[in-house]
């Protein structure tokens, strides 16, 4: 694929969306690329990837699985909100901060892995994981 770009909200609320693999040259998930997309469970992010910007995710309820390359170097505000089936998260090494609200309202986390590179966990970016 030649695909080098998905711009922000591109499946904004697409509902029926089950299933995404990001092609191997994408290197940023734009803001609310994915946003309330209710029913995706899976996603694979290549190692192509570097930033996952701010609500990318936000309300992918079924969200079940996502592995976070280890290329990536940042992760913005409210990126995994309210994914509400998300079961663990492994936080690659090369990540020094996690934004805020990154991971509120995951209400299934049963397992978070935070390496030691991490300098600052921001406002409730984990609220409400219980």
């Amino acid at each position: 694929s030649s695909l080098i770009s998905i711009g922000c909200n591109a499946f904004g609320k697409c509902s029926h969306l089950k299933k995404i693999i990001i092609p191997p040259l994408i290197t940023s998930i734009k803001n609310s690329t994915f946003y309330q997309c209710s029913l995706l469970k899976q996603i694979n992010i290549p190692s192509s990837v570097k930033t996952i910007q701010f609500y990318a995710f936000y309300g992918c309820y079924n969200l079940e699985d996502i592995s976070l390359p280890s290329s990536l170097i940042s992760i913005g505000s409210s990126a995994f909100e309210r994914c509400k089936k998300l079961k663990k998260i492994f936080i690659p090494p090369s990540i020094t901060t996690i934004s805020s609200g990154t991971f509120c309202e995951c209400s299934s986390l049963i397992e978070i892995s935070i390496p030691p590179t991490i300098m600052s966990i921001e406002d409730k970016a984990f609220k409400r994981c219980f």
